[in-house]
């Protein structure tokens, strides 16, 4: 179903923020390890996955809300705790592809460190945490998720129907700022861009077209340079094999597509 500008944001009376997740190529339902080839000091690149890379996996419900974590509300948690924001969601594809707008989400609230430590009882509890960590382990990183701070599992909730996907997602033009943004944290979102996206046909709810999930296949076929460019000049060619390993999986397995 297309959500029409009716139902906008501008609509809610709710603070709207532009807010950026790393990238991910199965959706934001499980980690997929491309993220880390693309950035530099961050907290992406240091531990090889973002915890927002689970941000709509939707198997994992707590009365019928989905807990999630997302980097940009750490930079002002104190002052967000109890309270809703909208989200227009961004991320940086590989290059040369310009930011793009993915996806939004409609008065999400942030939680209280004690609801977190919640949720992440209810997570080791019902065996999520663990399989959260195999997945990260398929990928070649050996981290323990049910050692991660409460706090860095999730900081917000929302139920799936708040969200809506840009199907496919909407490049951000050239003039615009979040071309020179780099940090993961909240940006005010002017009118007129919001109206742009709150007009645009890609927005859709519910689940997303399965057909985007072979973009990114289709983008490495066109431009097979930028393999060469995450083998090369982000990690350098004393990791050549070990990146090579990764993107032939990544090119291989079609489950990390879909």
């Amino acid at each position: 179903m297309t959500a029409h500008a009716s139902q906008g944001l501008e609509l809610t009376n709710l603070p709207t923020k532009l807010c950026r997740i790393c990238w991910n190529t199965h959706r934001w339902r499980r980690p997929t390890g491309e993220a880390a080839l693309l950035e530099i000091n961050s907290s992406v690149a240091e531990h090889g996955f973002g915890h927002e890379e689970w941000l709509f996996n939707f198997g994992y419900l707590i009365g019928g809300k989905h807990y999630a974590f997302l980097q940009p509300v750490g930079k002002s948690y104190a002052n967000l705790q109890g309270q809703k924001v909208n989200l227009i969601l961004y991320a940086v594809p590989p290059p040369p592809a310009r930011p793009v707008i993915v996806a939004r989400i409609e008065g999400c609230e942030v939680i209280t460190p004690s609801e977190a430590q919640k949720v992440w009882a209810i997570y080791k509890r019902r065996g999520w945490l663990s399989e959260m960590s195999d997945q990260l382990e398929e990928l070649g990183y050996k981290r323990k998720l049910e050692n991660v701070k409460s706090t860095n599992l999730s900081n917000v909730r929302f139920s799936q129907a708040q969200v809506k996907f840009y199907d496919p997602h909407v490049s951000v033009p050239r003039q615009h700022k979040t071309r020179s943004l780099r940090r993961y944290q909240f940006y005010p979102l002017d009118p007129d861009y919001l109206a742009l996206l709150n007009r645009s046909s890609n927005l859709h709810s519910g689940i997303i077209n399965a057909k985007a999930n072979l973009r990114v296949l289709g983008l490495l076929a066109r431009e097979p340079y930028m393999i060469l460019y995450m083998i090369v000049f982000r990690i350098g060619w004393t990791n050549y094999f070990d990146s090579g390993s990764v993107l032939l999986r990544l090119a291989t397995n079609p489950g990390t597509w879909t």
